[in-house]
């Protein structure tokens, strides 16, 4: 018999308990990532520190021969064994004999196939708990769950195949335990105990020690590529959707202030910015790249003083100040509810920062969101309203509208409002989230703005809300409505894989995490220029923000020093000679 026809590849994922009983069951110095254990390049790289730099490695590959060799004469003295395992645990999710294709080299069995999910590779390399999908109430509400796929228009997911995996996951986790329990009552000559001995359902029960050692390392490797197929599909499972959440299209909740009348012509905001000298996005393709701006004078001090009123305001309403990194692990990102194999498209990576994936966070609402990732609070000081001021980046790869401007750029300003709230009523976090709808409300008014606040459709939620309310202010130059903000409910869905927890009575629950966009920077800006400017071509600006600007109370054309181009672009006939 061939070993390696039975032995799997991907063992990169396997702990140290898994590792230490397959391949060298004498060694228990081996450490897992968090302790210096690196996975890179889809290689095992080995703790050189515990082992004795090459000389331990030399010892570490030999030692892996013999266990290799002390596997292959297992199997080959208890075939049955093998075939009573992947009839009675690995079907049909898991055909060994197919999986466990014959390998050129003993080098083969540490190349992992890599998986589209960072949170699962996340969890899987140790460095968060298991995300606590809620399979309770799947499994109870399958088809409630499938037609709430179908409204939001997100991938289908096949919820047979989830709850079986989660069902046979069980299965093997109390057979493991069986083998434990026989394994110690073995060791201490006493009989296995009664509530694990049922669980030891094979047709070749183990016989002795040696037999229950690696029997025990290959239910461990089975459990974690089943967890691989449960969590690449259950992770696709969106939120539950709030029962006043429209199904087709937004309903318009209010609509605040009164649309402005011009008895003058209207422009948009490009040509009004031009016209005051307060931004430039000439020539910038060759230095930036598209969709980015430079914005001085009295362009930028609005843009401070925008942000300087609205913390202003939180600081009153009793937020919480934090100063978050903008570059985060992608799994933090698909555990805030981005889609992973989406990612690419939306948000920016980092190369060649440290070892893991990184992005640029296109919102802090997912660095507040890490974090509290791991930790509990006390239910005392719940609901926690936070607050965060950070420079956003996005792709709008997916996008051609707005490709001048400020409206729809790739680097921009943004105040994020973020809350965690109990679960104890059920209501907690839909009231917090009207909490934070009516101080974008104030704010807004405030900036002389009219807008409309819209309940948006069960389609417009992605993954992780429950509930979204946007609030599309009126746009002159662009002649209509357009989102300004929007606040959304994620009840337990960041918090179930982001293990956000609250502490009530000795008992920990998963939280509810609330996020708003308190100002879109560039996009109020556009706004204010937009709404408030003159036949004389000035800007006048909302009261709120004139002691943020110095007791400017009007934007008006400014002297600047003026910079003349010779670069390559310009005509043959006004290019420059240096000598």
């Amino acid at each position: 018999m061939d070993i390696k026809r039975y032995l799997p590849r991907q063992h990169y994922l396997l702990d140290k308990a898994l590792y230490c009983k397959i391949f060298k069951p004498t060694f228990s110095t081996i450490k897992r990532k968090s302790e210096g254990c690196l996975c890179t390049s889809f290689k095992f790289c080995y703790n050189h520190n515990a082992l004795g730099s090459s000389q331990g490695y030399s010892k570490q590959a030999h030692s892996q021969k013999d266990s290799l060799q002390r596997m292959k004469m297992f199997l080959k003295e208890y075939p049955d064994i093998f075939a009573d395992i992947n009839e009675k645990f690995a079907m049909p999710y898991i055909n060994l004999i197919n999986v466990l294709q014959p390998m050129t080299n003993d080098n083969d069995f540490y190349a992992p196939e890599p998986t589209v999910s960072a949170l699962y590779n996340f969890y899987a390399s140790g460095e968060i708990h298991k995300p606590a999908i809620d399979m309770d109430y799947i499994s109870k509400n399958k088809s409630e769950v499938e037609e709430n796929m179908k409204c939001r228009k997100t991938e289908i997911v096949n919820l047979d195949d989830v709850v079986g995996l989660h069902e046979r996951i069980v299965q093997i986790e109390n057979q493991i335990n069986s083998l434990k329990s026989k394994k110690k009552a073995d060791d201490d000559g006493q009989q296995c105990d009664e509530k694990y001995s049922k669980f030891i359902n094979m047709s070749c029960p183990p016989k002795d020690t040696k037999q229950l050692r690696i029997l025990s390392s290959i239910f461990m490797w089975l459990r974690k590529e089943l967890e691989k197929q449960y969590l690449l599909k259950a992770l696709g499972i969106p939120n539950k959707t709030h029962y006043e959440t429209p199904i087709l299209e937004e309903v318009v909740l209010e609509t605040v202030g009164e649309k402005p009348f011009f008895d003058y012509p209207v422009y948009d905001h490009i040509i009004i910015a031009n016209r005051l000298k307060i931004m430039r996005q000439q020539r910038m393709a060759n230095i930036a790249g598209h969709r980015n701006y430079f914005l001085y004078g009295a362009g930028s001090e609005l843009e401070q003083a925008i942000v300087r009123f609205i913390v202003e305001r939180l600081r009153k309403e009793s937020f919480t100040f934090i100063s978050a990194p903008n570059i985060m692990k992608d799994a933090v990102f698909e555990g805030s509810g981005l889609v992973s194999k989406k990612m690419h498209t939306m948000i920016y990576n980092v190369a060649n920062y440290g070892h893991g994936n990184f992005c640029l966070a296109g919102t802090s609402e997912v660095p507040l969101c890490g974090f509290f990732s791991s930790h509990a609070i006390s239910e005392k000081e719940l609901p926690l309203k936070v607050c965060s001021v950070s420079t956003c980046y996005r792709k709008e790869t997916g996008s051609r509208l707005d490709p001048k401007g400020l409206f729809r750029v790739h680097q921009f300003m943004k105040v994020e409002m973020f809350g965690l709230t109990a679960n104890e009523t059920g209501e907690e976090s839909n009231d917090l989230l009207q909490e934070f709808v009516s101080i974008q409300k104030a704010l807004y008014a405030d900036l002389d703005l009219h807008f409309k606040v819209v309940n948006m459709p069960a389609s417009d939620l992605g993954l992780p809300a429950c509930r979204k309310i946007d609030i599309e202010a009126w746009f002159p130059g662009r002649n209509k409505y357009d989102e300004i903000s929007s606040a959304s409910n994620c009840t337990d869905f960041q918090s179930r894989r982001l293990h956000i927890l609250y502490k009530t009575n000795g008992q920990y629950k998963f939280t509810h995490t609330i996020n708003a966009t308190a100002g879109a920077v560039p996009r109020l800006i556009v706004a204010l220029l937009e709404n408030g400017q003159q036949p004389n071509k000035e800007v006048l600006l909302p009261e709120c923000l004139h002691s943020y600007m110095n007791g400017k109370m009007k934007l008006s054309k400014e002297k600047c020093k003026s910079l003349e181009y010779i670069g390559i672009d310009q005509s043959k006939k006004k290019q420059i000679k240096l000598s």
